[in-house]
C-alpha cells in the first residue's frame, strides 16, 4: 500500500494533486490510501500518533507555518528520511 499526504491550501492545486493520485490508481495495481490535512499541526499530530506516509505533499507557504518548516520538522524531530516530500509553490 502506498501511503501519501496532502497538506495543500489551495482547493483548486488540492483537487488537482487529488484527481492525479485517482486516475493513478485506476492504472496502477496497488492499493492507495490519501489523507489530506488543512493545518500542519495535525499532520504532525498525525506522524506522531500514526503511521508515515510514503509520499507528502507540502505547499511552501501554508497559514500560519510554511511546508519547509513542516518537511524540517518530519526530517529531523521524527527522523524520517524515507517519505519523499514534495514542496508546491
Amino acid at each position: 500500500m502506498l501511503n501519501i499526504a496532502i497538506y495543500v491550501d489551495n482547493k483548486y492545486i488540492r483537487s488537482i494533486i487529488e484527481e492525479i493520485i485517482l486516475d493513478y490508481i485506476n492504472i496502477i495495481e496497488i492499493e492507495i490510501r490519501v489523507e489530506v490535512f488543512h493545518s500542519g499541526e495535525k499532520l504532525i499530530k498525525y506522524l506522531k500518533n500514526e503511521d508515515k506516509f510514503d509520499l507528502i505533499f507540502l505547499d511552501i507557504e501554508l497559514g500560519n507555518t510554511t511546508g519547509i518548516k513542516v518537511a524540517n520538522h518530519i526530517r529531523n524531530e521524527f527522523d524520517d528520511h524515507m517519505s519523499k516530500i514534495v514542496l508546491i509553490i
